[in-house]
């Protein structure tokens, strides 16, 4: 197994660019230079992004996994701050979320748009996932970084306006198909005091 292949002939990635190939094509050449218990790992990463790798079969899998949850409790604890609802009972919920990480969240909130918000917070995923290669960066965890990078790059690169407004006619459609499913009369309406 040649991590150092590997890595120095995957093609550099950056958070704004278009990704440089697919998921499919990165797992071909993964699998053909990552141990079997590396490339299990992987898969679990890239199809459960992370979820997968809470049974913890790596220290970065389990630090990934401890990573997303933090993140996310600390998104669920700005948005029920802002929302004016009961943040305390989260704050009790004995996830670690760091200042720093705290810091990030806010920023992210401060944008108004929701889109800005997103890519501010996948950039705090990004730098850390960055930060994990550069402390070996021939390691596994290079590999692994490496991956739910491109998968970053992926899930933006799907995000077009094209997109967005097939899924919101696809969801229009569906909640019109449920009205056409209702029966309403006149009657109905007038003994419910509408």
């Amino acid at each position: 197994m040649n991590y150092y292949y590997l890595v120095a002939s995957l093609p550099s990635l950056q958070l704004s660019a278009e990704p440089p190939m697919t998921i499919e094509e990165f797992r071909a050449r993964a699998h053909e230079q990552l141990t079997a218990s590396d490339l299990r790992e992987l898969n679990a990463l890239l199809l459960g992004s992370g979820s997968s790798a809470s049974e913890g079969s790596s220290a970065f899998g389990r630090a990934f996994v401890r990573r997303e949850a933090a993140l996310l409790h600390a998104v669920a604890l700005r948005r029920a701050e802002r929302r004016a609802r009961d943040a305390e009972s989260l704050r009790a919920a004995g996830v670690d979320v760091d200042m720093s990480m705290q810091a990030g969240v806010n920023d992210a909130f401060a944008a108004a748009d929701p889109l800005e918000r997103e890519r501010r917070i996948d950039a705090m995923r990004w730098r850390w996932l960055e930060e994990q290669q550069e402390r070996d960066p021939f390691a596994p965890t290079a590999v692994f970084s490496y991956a739910l990078r491109l998968l970053l790059l992926h899930r933006w690169s799907e995000r077009t306006e094209e997109k967005g407004l097939q899924d919101l006619s696809a969801q229009k459609a569906r909640m019109l198909a449920g009205f056409d499913n209702l029966e309403f009369t006149m009657d109905a309406a007038t003994e419910t005091g509408a």
